[in-house]
Order: structure tokens, then C-alpha cells, then sequence
């Protein structure tokens, strides 16, 4: 199941779409969570759910939304636990994807990361991260370089004693392992991310990378804006 939590994603909404709903295999469903988006994210997603019934829609209206990315992950959490979609499944063989709404996982993502979850003690397996505009400027092509160093040096390393590092994007992570956290596994801090890796250690759970797959996402061009989001 991916979870793509999305507020004002009009421009790239769309695309995520088509490549999550294209990736090679069967079963799978697709749950966008539109935080209070004020442009017309949620109409763009009710159309494709009315041509693909495997995408599910989670509408938060304020002044509920807007409340960060672990509320909004941990609503749909819940919606999941509550659907039909678990009925007749081991909980143990769920999966769910958390990509954001400009990511775009390589084809191969699937077939890549299932292999991991065949030893039950994985808990969570993280893909790396990739820059799909690193070539618009200078600013984009060093943060692409970033993220693929740090893949190779750190998570190569954490990856070998089983505390692999979580990021908020191209994130999979066993249902069990969620629900042995809690009611709500994601937190409201900036790092909901990493803290959720913790958690799952503290619980037994082993983090495990993929270094074969990756999920592309937009870099940022300026500097004021990396600045503010660093």
C-alpha cells in the first residue's frame, strides 16, 4: 500500500500517479492523503480513482489538516487498519510505501525491496534517493551528489548491523512493525521519518537499504528555498 501524503501538489500529483500505479506486479493500492490542498489536488485524484479503483483518496479538511506529515500518515494508518483491504491477509505480508507526492520510484522497486521482508525480522527497508532535475543547475547537481553519497558511505555501513536509516520518501515498511509502535506511528516532528527507524529498532525490528532501486525526486533550485528546508 502506498501512502502519498500531498497539500497544493496540482503540478506533479498527476505523474506520481501514473508511476505508482505502473510499476510491474499485482496487488497493490495507492491511498493519497490531500492535507487541506487549496488547488485542485483532490479533483485530480477523484478523477483517476474513478478509472483505477486500486487508488483511495483520504481528504483532510481543516482545521484537522494541515497538522504535519505524521498526522497526516497516521490517519491514513488508521483508514487502512479499518478497510477491507486487509481482509483475508496476513498482516505480516502487508507493505506500506510511503512516497511523496514528486516521487517517482524506478520501475524496479518492487521486485528490488519484497526480497528484504522475506526475513520476519525486517521491520522497514529504505531505497535510495535520486535528484530527477540534478541537471538544471549547479545547486540541483550537488544535492543529487549528496544524497548518492551519503547512500554509498552511510547507509551501505548502518545496512551491515541492521539500523538503516528512514527517509520520508521512498520509505517501506512492514504493517506489524507499524502497529507494534502504536496507535500512531509517525510523530508530529519534522524528523517523523528517522524517529519512526528508532522506534522500530527499540521494538526488535531490523532497518534494512536497498541499494538497487531508487525514487527520484525534485531538487531544489534556489537557495533561499534549500535553505529553509535544510
Amino acid at each position: 500500500v502506498f501512502m502519498v501524503p500531498c497539500m497544493n501538489e496540482e503540478a506533479v500529483i498527476h505523474r506520481t500517479l501514473e508511476r505508482l500505479t505502473t510499476l510491474p506486479g499485482t496487488d497493490r493500492a495507492v491511498m493519497v492523503i490531500d492535507d487541506g490542498s487549496e488547488d485542485r489536488t483532490g479533483e485530480i485524484v477523484k478523477e483517476r480513482a474513478l478509472e483505477n479503483p486500486n487508488i483511495w483518496l483520504l481528504q483532510r479538511k481543516k482545521p484537522n489538516a494541515q497538522k504535519g506529515k505524521g498526522a497526516a500518515l497516521n490517519n491514513a494508518f488508521r483508514l487502512l487498519l479499518e478497510s477491507d483491504l486487509l481482509q483475508g491477509r496476513r498482516l505480516d505480508d502487508v507493505i506500506v510505501g510511503v512516497v511523496d507526492a514528486d516521487g517517482r520510484p524506478d520501475p524496479n522497486t518492487l521486485s528490488e525491496v519484497a526480497p528484504f521482508f522475506r526475513d520476519p525480522k525486517v521491520g522497514a527497508c529504505q531505497i535510495g534517493v535520486r535528484m530527477y532535475n540534478a541537471g538544471e543547475n549547479f545547486l540541483a547537481r550537488m544535492q543529487d551528489i549528496e544524497f548518492v553519497v551519503f547512500t554509498e558511505m552511510f547507509q551501505k555501513a548502518r545496512n551491515r548491523v541492521g539500523s538503516a536509516g528512514l527517509g520520508g520518501n521512498g520509505q517501506f515498511t512492514r504493517l506489524t512493525a507499524l502497529m507494534s509502535i502504536g496507535e500512531e506511528p509517525w510523530s508530529d516532528y519534522l524528523t517523523e521519518d528517522l524517529e519512526l527507524g528508532i522506534n522500530m529498532m527499540s521494538k526488535g525490528w531490523l532497518n534494512t537499504f536497498c541499494p538497487t532501486a531508487f525514487v527520484n525526486q525534485q531538487a531544489v533550485t534556489d537557495f533561499k528555498r534549500l535553505l529553509r528546508q535544510r
